[in-house]
């Protein structure tokens, strides 16, 4: 599942972040500091040179890379958050926090050694997601909280999500 969340975090890696007014936000300001946690924060500045470069004839690997590079086209903030230390707490921690009850599971993942992976989407109507969420955990090995903001298609989120547990036989 860690070839997962370093996969993911890579194939984002040039994305940025914004402050969001809630429990994520919350949870994330909590760890920010706090030298368990690898945390990404871009500033907004990113997004806009990341959709003004040409990235005409690029070929991509799989559908996936290409859902992802749409993904990012959209997005507007980027925060994610990583720890491998007290991860089965973290992971129980963040779910009874974070209100989930406005946003829609998209994916879950369950494996038999107790790890877990479950994105949430946000819709802001029209086919569109306001934000996606992902957080993962539960297995002793890796505390993950990925969350994008932004104007998200529906299919591109889909298609991401489908590659990656195509990717990982889950």
């Amino acid at each position: 599942m860690k070839k997962l969340f370093v996969l993911f975090a890579l194939l984002i890696a040039g994305i940025s972040a914004q402050a969001q007014a809630d429990a994520i936000d919350a949870f994330f300001k909590q760890y920010i500091d706090d030298s368990r946690f690898t945390v990404v924060y871009i500033g907004p500045r990113l997004f806009q040179m990341f959709g003004d470069m040409e990235i005409n004839g690029v070929e991509f690997d799989d559908e996936e890379d290409e859902a992802v590079l749409e993904i990012a086209k959209g997005l507007k903030g980027l925060r994610i958050l990583t720890s491998d230390q007290d991860v089965d707490e973290l992971y129980e921690e963040a779910m009874k926090k974070i209100d989930t009850s406005d946003y829609e599971l998209l994916m879950k993942v369950r494996d038999n050694d107790g790890s877990n992976l479950d994105f949430f989407i946000k819709e802001n109507g029209e086919k569109k997601v306001s934000e996606l969420f992902m957080i993962a955990g539960g297995d002793g090995e890796d505390f993950v909280m990925i969350s994008f903001v932004g104007n998200m298609s529906i299919d591109d989120v889909t298609r991401m999500a489908r590659g990656i547990k195509n990717k990982n036989r889950y």
